[in-house]
C-alpha cells in the first residue's frame, strides 16, 4: 500500500501561488479577501476598523515604494560617480 496523501500541504501549496483579483497579493481569493468588505452590511465600528487598517497598509505599501525608490536613486548616483571621469567633478 502507498503513503497516504497530505490533502492540506498540496492545498497550502496550491493556494501559495493563487492571486486575488482584488488586491493583487497571493494566497486567497476575491471572496476571502481582508480588504474587500461589503459596506452596506458593516457597523460605524466596523467601518472604523477598516478604514485604519487599508491605512495602515496604504502607509506600509507607500514606505516600501519610498525606500525602493531610495534605494534605486542611490544606485544611480553610485553608478553616475564612477561613470564621471577623474578631475572632472566640477563641470
Amino acid at each position: 500500500m502507498g503513503v497516504p496523501m497530505d490533502i492540506d500541504k498540496m492545498h497550502a501549496a496550491r493556494m501559495a501561488e493563487v492571486i486575488c483579483c482584488w488586491c493583487s497579493q497571493k494566497g486567497h481569493y476575491k471572496q476571502d479577501c481582508p480588504f474587500c468588505h461589503d459596506l452596506h452590511f458593516m457597523d460605524d465600528e466596523e467601518k472604523d476598523k477598516l478604514t485604519m487598517q487599508l491605512l495602515a497598509w496604504q502607509d506600509t505599501l507607500a514606505a516600501k515604494s519610498q525606500a525602493a525608490a531610495s534605494d534605486n536613486l542611490d544606485t544611480y548616483i553610485r553608478a553616475a560617480s564612477k561613470a564621471v571621469p577623474q578631475g572632472t567633478e566640477g563641470f
